[in-house]
């Protein structure tokens, strides 16, 4: 019997995610939520370099 409290990483970052989109659903417009730099990532946020005229 497969016990059902393992929840594995992505179900966590999945399940805060969704918390955080219903709560910005219910504010107003401008409001900001910090999150954790793991749940930001999987959120798709992320830092990309720009490409500067030598590497075009």
């Amino acid at each position: 019997m497969q016990n059902s409290m393992n929840v594995t990483r992505e179900q966590q970052l999945e399940a805060a995610g969704n918390a955080v989109f219903r709560q910005l659903a219910e504010e107003e417009a401008g409001f900001q939520i910090e999150l954790d730099p793991d749940l930001a990532e999987f959120m798709g946020a992320f830092e990309e370099t720009a490409l500067n005229g030598e590497e075009l």
